[in-house]
C-alpha cells in the first residue's frame, strides 16, 4: 500500500502524514520498531526494507519522503513488484513537495495507492479550518477570526498564531501584509541588505521582527521556487531580484531568532544579533 501526501500546503499535509504514522503505531506497533525513516537519497534502502519482514508486527510502515520525484524507472518497477507481493504487509508514505507525475501514477495502476492532497485553501474553507483548529486551543471566535483574518491562506503561521494565543491570550499578532508598504519594503532592502534596511526594519517591534524575516522570507523562497505565493506583484518582483544565498540565509536568521524567543532562551532584544 502506498500513501501520498503532497499539495502547496505543505503544512497540512506534512500534518497529514504524520499523523498517519501515528496512527500505524496505535493500531499495529506502539512501540515503532516496525517503523522506518528513510532518505529518498537512498531509495536501494527503501526497497531493501520492502523485501524485509518485521519482527515486531505483521505489518511494516516506512516513510520516504520525495520517494516518486526522485525515484529511476528500474527502481519504480521493483517497488511496484514489492508491493505487489506483499500487499497488506507493507505500508509506504511518501510526502510529495510537488504533483506526482501522471506517468508514475499509471505504473502504479495495479498497486493500492492513497492519495491525500492539501491545495492552497479559500478564504471561506480557510476561516472554517481555522476555527477546527482553534477548538483545541479553546480561543474565543474574536480570536480565531482575527488569525484567520490575518494570515490567509497561510496554514503554519496561523497555527502557530493559535497556539502563541494559547499560551499568552494578551499577546499581538505578528504585523505582516496589513502594511505593505512599510512590511514589503523593508523586508525587501533586508534581504538584499541595501542602504537604509536598518531603519526601515526597527519601525516594527522586536517581537515582530523574527517572524516577519521568517515568514516573509519562507514566501520569497517559494516564489524563486515558481510557487503560487499570494502576494503583491512589487513584493514577487522583490524577491525573484535577491540572491537565493541571501534569501536563504536571512530565512535562517529569522528562524533561530523566531525559535529562540518563542521557547523563552532568549529576550526579543537579544535575538536582533541573528539578523543584524
Amino acid at each position: 500500500m502506498l500513501l501520498i501526501c503532497s499539495g502547496k500546503d505543505t503544512f497540512r499535509s506534512r500534518q497529514k502524514a504524520q499523523e498517519l504514522v501515528n496512527a500505524f503505531k496505535s493500531k499495529f506497533d506502539a512501540s515503532g520498531f516496525s517503523v522506518e525513516n528513510i532518505d529518498a537519497k537512498n531509495i536501494d534502502s527503501v526497497l531493501n526494507q520492502t523485501g524485509a519482514m518485521s519482527m515486531f508486527s505483521t505489518r511494516r510502515l516506512i516513510r520516504c519522503d520525495g520517494l516518486l520525484a526522485q525515484i529511476k524507472p528500474v527502481q519504480l518497477k521493483t517497488l511496484i513488484r514489492r508491493l505487489k507481493e506483499d500487499a497488506s504487509g507493507i505500508i509506504l508514505i511518501s510526502l510529495e513537495a510537488d504533483d506526482v507525475s501522471e506517468k508514475i501514477l499509471k505504473d502504479l495502476k495495479d498497486v493500492e495507492v492513497h492519495r491525500y492532497e492539501f491545495d492552497t485553501m479559500g478564504t471561506a474553507e480557510f476561516r472554517q479550518w481555522c476555527k477546527t483548529i482553534a477548538k483545541q486551543f479553546q480561543l474565543t471566535e474574536k480570536q480565531t477570526m482575527a488569525i484567520a483574518d490575518r494570515y490567509c491562506p497561510d496554514t503554519w503561521l496561523a497555527y502557530q498564531e493559535m497556539t502563541k494565543s494559547w499560551a499568552n491570550p494578551d499577546a499581538p499578532l505578528v504585523q505582516l501584509e496589513s502594511d505593505e508598504g512599510n512590511v514589503f519594503g523593508a523586508i525587501g532592502k533586508y534581504f538584499s541588505k541595501s542602504s537604509g534596511w536598518r531603519a526601515l526594519l526597527h519601525e516594527f517591534s522586536e517581537d515582530q521582527i523574527p517572524s516577519l524575516l521568517y515568514g516573509q522570507g519562507k514566501n520569497g523562497l517559494k516564489v524563486q521556487d515558481g510557487q503560487d505565493v499570494r502576494l503583491p506583484s512589487f513584493a514577487k518582483n522583490n524577491f525573484l531580484r535577491t540572491k537565493k544565498e541571501d534569501l536563504l540565509a536571512g530565512t535562517k536568521s529569522g528562524a533561530d531568532a523566531l525559535f529562540l524567543s518563542r521557547t523563552g532562551l532568549c529576550t526579543p532584544d537579544e535575538t536582533e544579533i541573528f539578523y543584524e
